[in-house]
């Protein structure tokens, strides 16, 4: 009967050694191969709100089997018997695999979905650049036709010039 106890506690203290065992430097290296394994680019904004959404989620993850191993001792004490408490392997450890599973699944899908949005972004993004390039050549196109009608333009009214001048000069040596 007191075997059951002293083994929840020995899962406690063990799962809070393993906790303790990674450095920040091994997260970090940990967060940044799965930013790159989802398609980011080493040093671009979205690379790095993935990396601080990676440790968002951790640390959600850690305060959740926290409250999880928190409760489970005072669940078990409250409603079962030492007989029926779950041993390491059995229920416990299926839910807690099980929890995991589903983080997973959710950080994945969150990313997922990151991506896609980005992804329309950038789409939405190179459709204004497009548009914005045609109404730019459009006006570079009139405003090269009104360049050529100036030019005509000035080109018509040195003709007359050299007409009138021409005609000042016969009517000065006429006279």
């Amino acid at each position: 009967m007191k075997s059951v106890p002293k083994k929840i506690v020995f899962l406690g203290m063990f799962s809070t050694l393993l906790v303790g065992c990674t450095t920040p430097e091994d997260e970090l290296a940990r967060y940044r191969q799965v930013c790159l394994n989802y398609g980011f680019e080493y040093g671009s904004d979205a690379f790095a709100k993935c990396i601080l959404e990676q440790e968002r989620m951790d640390r959600k993850d850690q305060r959740r089997q926290e409250n999880l191993r928190q409760k489970r001792p005072l669940e078990a004490s409250s409603s079962y018997s030492y007989d029926t408490l779950p041993t390491y392997g059995s229920t416990l450890s299926r839910a807690s695999h099980s929890y995991r599973e589903d983080a997973l699944f959710h950080r994945r899908q969150k990313l997922n979905d990151t991506m896609v949005a980005q992804r329309e972004a950038r789409s939405r993004e190179q459709a204004r650049r497009a548009e914005q390039i045609r109404k730019d050549e459009e006006l570079a196109r009139k405003l090269q036709a009104e360049e050529y009608k100036k030019a005509e333009q000035i080109r018509k009214d040195e003709e007359l010039a050299r007409k009138l001048q021409a005609e000042e000069n016969a009517k000065a040596g006429i006279r």
